[in-house]
Protein backbone atom coordinates (compact mmCIF):
# COMPACT_ATOMS: atom_id res chain seq x y z
CA UNK A 1 0.00 0.00 0.00
CA UNK A 2 3.13 2.65 0.89
CA UNK A 3 4.30 2.04 -2.41
CA UNK A 4 0.87 2.40 -4.41
CA UNK A 5 0.24 -0.87 -5.84
CA UNK A 6 -3.53 -0.92 -3.72
CA UNK A 7 -4.02 -3.80 -1.33
CA UNK A 8 -5.49 -6.89 -2.41
CA UNK A 9 -8.96 -7.28 -0.56
CA UNK A 10 -10.60 -10.73 -1.96
CA UNK A 11 -8.87 -14.33 -1.84
CA UNK A 12 -10.72 -14.94 -5.65
CA UNK A 13 -9.55 -18.87 -5.91
CA UNK A 14 -11.63 -20.12 -8.78
CA UNK A 15 -14.69 -17.98 -8.43
CA UNK A 16 -15.60 -15.74 -10.79
CA UNK A 17 -14.46 -12.76 -8.41
CA UNK A 18 -16.93 -9.70 -9.09
CA UNK A 19 -18.31 -10.40 -12.79
CA UNK A 20 -15.20 -11.71 -14.51
CA UNK A 21 -16.48 -14.07 -17.51
CA UNK A 22 -16.47 -17.80 -17.20
CA UNK A 23 -17.51 -20.99 -19.39
CA UNK A 24 -20.33 -22.79 -18.48
CA UNK A 25 -20.86 -26.75 -18.70
CA UNK A 26 -24.37 -26.91 -18.16
CA UNK A 27 -24.09 -27.18 -14.42
CA UNK A 28 -21.15 -24.81 -12.80
CA UNK A 29 -18.44 -22.40 -13.85
CA UNK A 30 -15.49 -23.26 -15.98
CA UNK A 31 -12.27 -21.70 -16.10
CA UNK A 32 -11.37 -20.00 -20.00
CA UNK A 33 -9.32 -22.89 -21.28
CA UNK A 34 -7.64 -24.19 -22.66
CA UNK A 35 -6.24 -21.82 -24.97
CA UNK A 36 -3.84 -21.05 -27.49
CA UNK A 37 -2.18 -17.44 -25.67
CA UNK A 38 -2.79 -15.48 -23.14
CA UNK A 39 -2.09 -12.18 -22.28
CA UNK A 40 -2.40 -8.92 -20.51
CA UNK A 41 -2.20 -4.81 -21.71
CA UNK A 42 -2.89 -1.34 -20.46
CA UNK A 43 -4.41 0.80 -22.67
CA UNK A 44 -5.34 3.68 -20.70
CA UNK A 45 -4.13 4.55 -16.96
CA UNK A 46 -5.52 7.79 -15.93
CA UNK A 47 -6.24 10.32 -14.91
CA UNK A 48 -9.72 10.22 -16.38
CA UNK A 49 -9.77 6.42 -16.92
CA UNK A 50 -7.95 3.24 -16.66
CA UNK A 51 -8.46 1.01 -18.98
CA UNK A 52 -7.08 -3.00 -19.42
CA UNK A 53 -7.80 -5.81 -21.77
CA UNK A 54 -7.51 -9.83 -21.13
CA UNK A 55 -7.32 -11.17 -24.11
CA UNK A 56 -7.27 -15.04 -25.47
CA UNK A 57 -6.62 -16.44 -28.28
CA UNK A 58 -7.55 -20.04 -29.71
CA UNK A 59 -10.32 -20.69 -26.98
CA UNK A 60 -11.69 -24.16 -27.15
CA UNK A 61 -14.96 -23.72 -25.77
CA UNK A 62 -18.18 -25.41 -26.57
CA UNK A 63 -16.66 -27.09 -29.90
CA UNK A 64 -15.68 -23.43 -31.21
CA UNK A 65 -12.45 -21.75 -30.84
CA UNK A 66 -12.93 -17.88 -30.10
CA UNK A 67 -10.58 -15.38 -29.97
CA UNK A 68 -11.69 -12.35 -27.11
CA UNK A 69 -10.94 -9.54 -25.04
CA UNK A 70 -12.33 -8.80 -22.20
CA UNK A 71 -11.86 -4.72 -21.81
CA UNK A 72 -12.31 -3.30 -18.33
CA UNK A 73 -13.02 0.58 -18.09
CA UNK A 74 -12.71 2.19 -14.16
CA UNK A 75 -13.35 6.27 -14.39
CA UNK A 76 -11.87 8.02 -11.72
CA UNK A 77 -13.62 8.53 -8.61
CA UNK A 78 -15.63 5.20 -9.30
CA UNK A 79 -15.63 1.91 -8.22
CA UNK A 80 -17.99 0.34 -10.95
CA UNK A 81 -16.29 -1.04 -14.15
CA UNK A 82 -17.78 -1.22 -17.29
CA UNK A 83 -17.03 -4.80 -18.94
CA UNK A 84 -16.98 -5.02 -22.66
CA UNK A 85 -16.46 -8.47 -24.54
CA UNK A 86 -15.37 -8.39 -27.62
CA UNK A 87 -15.15 -11.78 -29.93
CA UNK A 88 -13.45 -11.57 -33.69
CA UNK A 89 -16.40 -13.69 -35.05
CA UNK A 90 -20.58 -13.49 -34.27
CA UNK A 91 -21.29 -16.01 -31.63
CA UNK A 92 -23.33 -18.80 -32.42
CA UNK A 93 -25.45 -20.21 -28.98
CA UNK A 94 -22.35 -20.63 -27.08
CA UNK A 95 -23.39 -19.97 -23.25
CA UNK A 96 -20.99 -18.34 -20.99
CA UNK A 97 -21.63 -17.12 -16.87
CA UNK A 98 -21.02 -14.73 -14.84
CA UNK A 99 -22.05 -13.07 -11.62
CA UNK A 100 -20.53 -12.57 -8.03
CA UNK A 101 -18.54 -15.03 -5.67
CA UNK A 102 -20.31 -16.59 -2.74
CA UNK A 103 -17.75 -15.49 -0.15
CA UNK A 104 -16.53 -18.06 1.77
CA UNK A 105 -19.47 -20.12 1.09
CA UNK A 106 -21.86 -18.21 3.32
CA UNK A 107 -22.20 -14.62 2.04
CA UNK A 108 -25.36 -12.78 2.42
CA UNK A 109 -26.38 -12.62 -1.06
CA UNK A 110 -29.30 -10.44 -3.42
CA UNK A 111 -30.52 -10.87 -6.43
CA UNK A 112 -33.42 -9.07 -8.44
CA UNK A 113 -33.99 -12.33 -10.98
CA UNK A 114 -33.40 -10.13 -13.75
CA UNK A 115 -29.50 -9.60 -14.24
CA UNK A 116 -28.72 -8.14 -11.30
CA UNK A 117 -26.77 -10.02 -8.12
CA UNK A 118 -24.57 -9.28 -5.13
CA UNK A 119 -22.96 -11.01 -2.56
CA UNK A 120 -21.87 -9.27 0.85
CA UNK A 121 -18.87 -11.63 2.72
CA UNK A 122 -15.95 -11.78 5.31
CA UNK A 123 -12.61 -13.52 4.09
CA UNK A 124 -8.69 -13.41 4.38
CA UNK A 125 -7.98 -11.81 1.01
CA UNK A 126 -4.31 -14.14 0.95
CA UNK A 127 -3.30 -17.37 2.38
CA UNK A 128 -1.19 -15.53 4.93
CA UNK A 129 -3.30 -15.50 8.10
CA UNK A 130 -0.61 -13.49 10.04
CA UNK A 131 0.25 -10.25 8.29
CA UNK A 132 -3.17 -9.81 7.28
CA UNK A 133 -6.81 -8.77 8.78
CA UNK A 134 -10.07 -10.36 7.26
CA UNK A 135 -11.71 -7.98 4.72
CA UNK A 136 -15.34 -7.60 4.15
CA UNK A 137 -16.60 -6.88 0.61
CA UNK A 138 -19.51 -6.12 -1.45
CA UNK A 139 -19.56 -7.51 -4.81
CA UNK A 140 -22.04 -6.26 -7.14
CA UNK A 141 -22.97 -7.49 -11.19
CA UNK A 142 -25.32 -5.81 -13.21
CA UNK A 143 -25.37 -7.61 -16.71
CA UNK A 144 -28.80 -6.09 -19.63
CA UNK A 145 -31.49 -8.26 -19.26
CA UNK A 146 -31.32 -8.65 -23.15
CA UNK A 147 -28.15 -11.31 -21.83
CA UNK A 148 -29.66 -13.30 -19.32
CA UNK A 149 -30.65 -16.94 -20.15
CA UNK A 150 -31.00 -18.14 -16.61
CA UNK A 151 -29.98 -17.69 -12.88
CA UNK A 152 -27.44 -20.07 -11.24
CA UNK A 153 -25.35 -21.09 -8.62
CA UNK A 154 -22.59 -23.28 -8.15
CA UNK A 155 -20.60 -23.57 -4.79
CA UNK A 156 -18.12 -20.75 -5.43
CA UNK A 157 -20.65 -18.42 -7.14
CA UNK A 158 -24.00 -16.37 -7.96
CA UNK A 159 -24.30 -16.70 -11.17
CA UNK A 160 -26.14 -15.77 -14.25
CA UNK A 161 -25.97 -17.69 -17.36
CA UNK A 162 -25.48 -15.26 -20.35
CA UNK A 163 -25.79 -15.62 -24.19
CA UNK A 164 -25.54 -13.15 -27.82
CA UNK A 165 -26.32 -14.83 -30.93
CA UNK A 166 -24.89 -13.16 -33.98
CA UNK A 167 -23.09 -10.63 -32.20
CA UNK A 168 -19.29 -10.01 -31.28
CA UNK A 169 -19.87 -8.51 -28.55
CA UNK A 170 -21.17 -7.94 -24.91
CA UNK A 171 -21.48 -5.62 -22.02
CA UNK A 172 -22.40 -5.42 -18.62
CA UNK A 173 -21.22 -3.69 -15.57
CA UNK A 174 -19.31 -5.07 -11.71
CA UNK A 175 -18.35 -2.98 -9.01
CA UNK A 176 -17.06 -3.92 -5.10
CA UNK A 177 -17.01 -1.64 -1.68
CA UNK A 178 -15.02 -2.38 0.92
CA UNK A 179 -15.76 -2.33 4.64
CA UNK A 180 -13.49 0.25 5.73
CA UNK A 181 -11.36 -1.00 8.71
CA UNK A 182 -11.16 2.16 11.28
CA UNK A 183 -12.13 3.21 15.15
CA UNK A 184 -11.72 6.71 13.76
CA UNK A 185 -15.08 7.07 11.72
CA UNK A 186 -18.50 7.46 13.55
CA UNK A 187 -21.94 7.95 12.37
CA UNK A 188 -24.53 10.67 13.79
CA UNK A 189 -27.33 8.47 15.68
CA UNK A 190 -30.10 10.81 13.78
CA UNK A 191 -28.85 9.64 10.74
CA UNK A 192 -31.00 6.97 9.02
CA UNK A 193 -29.32 4.26 7.32
CA UNK A 194 -31.23 3.40 3.72
CA UNK A 195 -32.29 -0.02 3.50
CA UNK A 196 -30.29 -2.63 1.75
CA UNK A 197 -32.25 -4.32 -0.44
CA UNK A 198 -31.98 -2.56 -4.09
CA UNK A 199 -34.65 -2.09 -6.08
CA UNK A 200 -34.37 -0.64 -9.91
CA UNK A 201 -35.11 2.57 -10.74
CA UNK A 202 -34.62 3.81 -14.60
CA UNK A 203 -32.70 0.50 -15.10
CA UNK A 204 -30.01 1.29 -12.12
CA UNK A 205 -29.96 -0.42 -8.66
CA UNK A 206 -31.20 1.90 -6.13
CA UNK A 207 -31.75 1.86 -2.37
CA UNK A 208 -35.86 1.70 -1.39
CA UNK A 209 -35.34 5.27 -0.23
CA UNK A 210 -35.19 6.25 -3.54
CA UNK A 211 -31.00 7.30 -3.92
CA UNK A 212 -29.09 5.42 -6.07
CA UNK A 213 -26.57 2.63 -5.57
CA UNK A 214 -24.64 2.44 -8.82
CA UNK A 215 -25.40 5.79 -9.95
CA UNK A 216 -22.58 6.05 -12.77
CA UNK A 217 -24.05 3.85 -15.16
CA UNK A 218 -25.78 6.51 -17.51
CA UNK A 219 -22.39 8.47 -17.02
CA UNK A 220 -20.35 5.30 -18.14
CA UNK A 221 -22.81 4.98 -21.18
CA UNK A 222 -22.53 8.72 -22.38
CA UNK A 223 -18.57 8.07 -22.05
CA UNK A 224 -18.55 5.42 -24.07
CA UNK A 225 -20.93 7.33 -26.46
CA UNK A 226 -18.04 10.03 -26.78
CA UNK A 227 -15.39 7.44 -26.79
CA UNK A 228 -16.17 4.65 -29.15
CA UNK A 229 -15.35 1.09 -28.87
CA UNK A 230 -14.91 -0.66 -32.23
CA UNK A 231 -16.27 -4.02 -31.45
CA UNK A 232 -15.06 -5.75 -34.60
CA UNK A 233 -11.19 -5.41 -34.32
CA UNK A 234 -11.05 -4.47 -30.60
CA UNK A 235 -9.72 -1.02 -30.70
CA UNK A 236 -10.65 1.86 -29.02
CA UNK A 237 -11.50 4.88 -31.90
Amino acid sequence: MKRGFGDDVIKVNSSCGAGTLRGWDGTQSTLIKPVAVRGQRILASGPVRTIVDAEVKGWQYQNKELNMINRYTLYAGHRDAQVDVLFDAPLDKEVFCTGVQNITGHADMFSDHNGLVASWGTDWPVNDTVKYAKETVGLGTCIPQRYVKSEEKDKDNYLYTITSPGSKYLQYHTTFPEKVRSATIHHSPRARKPSVIPTRKNGLPTYRNGKRRWNSRSKLQSSRNSHNINTTSGHRS
